[in-house]
């Protein structure tokens, strides 16, 4: 049986952006999770994408159709997408309040 692996947004952004300075960087992210992908369930949240979708936008300046061709047939293809409820919300206090992390590490924490 193949164990859950939740994927964070600068993993996604490592493995779609390329980049002249380090192409290396891209390279290592997109064999690591071909890899994963054999051995593992890929998770992410729609908050992940969302994360991935902006920071293309805003900060890569990435046109909003080749945003959503990378989303697409990327990580869709790769990964399955949790759904955030009031369970998960629920629980990610709880985390919050015990380990003292940010609002959004701790819902991505508690993603199935």
């Amino acid at each position: 049986m193949k164990s859950n692996v939740f994927i964070d947004s600068n993993l996604w952004i490592y493995a779609f952006i390329e980049s002249k300075s380090d192409s290396s960087k891209r390279e290592t992210m997109i064999h690591f999770l071909e890899n994963l992908n054999q051995q593992s369930n890929i998770i992410v949240s729609i908050q992940v994408i969302n994360e991935f979708h902006w920071i293309l936008k805003r900060k890569y300046k990435i046109d909003e159709n080749r945003i959503i061709s990378k989303v697409n047939n990327g990580i869709l293809k790769l990964s399955n997408v949790s759904s955030i409820s009031i369970n998960t919300y629920k629980r990610s206090c709880d985390i919050r309040n015990k380990y003292h992390i940010s609002f959004w590490d701790s819902i991505i924490s508690v993603c199935p």
